[in-house]
């Protein structure tokens, strides 16, 4: 969790163009999850998270069984 930002910056910076990057997680806000809230991120932290590391255009495509899918862009 904690290293999240430097892992999307990485991500950010081998994509381009205006790349998409998809990611798909467990979130901490599902009760299923809540007992592990330490290793799963909110679908806040996610979306600040991809933010922090420069991508734009973050939108939730999908929720379902506890998990979150998100799409990115990378300015160009």
């Amino acid at each position: 969790k904690e290293r999240t930002v430097q892992l999307y910056r990485q991500i950010f910076d081998l994509l381009e163009g205006s790349g998409v990057f998809l990611v798909c997680d467990t979130f901490a806000d599902d009760p299923v999850t809540t007992r592990n809230a330490d290793l799963f991120m909110t679908r806040m932290e996610q979306r600040s998270a991809l933010e922090a590391s420069g991508f734009c255009g973050i939108e939730v495509l999908l929720e379902t069984g506890g998990m979150t899918l998100h799409r990115a862009i990378k300015s160009g």
